[in-house]
């Protein structure tokens, strides 16, 4: 089995290669457009879905795989991103899903939900969901 500890929605991660530590830079919560975005002027923000899963037993291995995507404020959902969740080597296993050009289309708030699933079974269980409110001011 395997279990989600946290994840976390930030403009960048750097990991150590020595340590394996990871800093998250610039989490984001909310983002202030100047105007009104739209589907044909959106605002762009780049943006990482970095998350730390463990093995639910330490003893036995785990595989598996998350996928994460969000809905936005009109609910639309983008299309899910995977990654394996290989817990077979190690107690503990990073995922780290880069997005470089998120588009904001909308005010309002996005719902970035992170799902992962066993190897061999269909149901997607739900991880961690995190908002990121989009507000606008106009241009002065």
């Amino acid at each position: 089995m395997i279990r989600h500890i946290w994840s976390v929605l930030c403009q960048s991660a750097s990991f150590d290669a020595q340590t394996n530590n990871v800093s998250l830079q610039n989490i984001l919560e909310s983002v202030m457009v100047f105007g009104e975005p739209d589907a044909a002027h959106p605002a762009i923000v780049q943006a990482e879905i970095v998350s730390l899963w463990i093995r639910e037993n330490i003893d036995l291995p785990a595989v598996g795989q998350m996928q994460a995507y969000y809905i936005d404020p009109n609910g639309n959902q983008s299309p899910p991103i995977s990654l394996e969740l290989n817990l077979s080597q190690g107690v503990f296993h990073r995922t780290r899903i880069n997005i470089p050009g998120l588009p904001l289309i909308a005010k309002g708030e996005y719902i970035f939900r992170v799902e992962y699933q066993l190897q061999g079974d269909t149901k997607w269980i739900l991880a961690a969901t995190m908002p990121l409110l989009v507000l606008t001011q106009q241009p002065a």
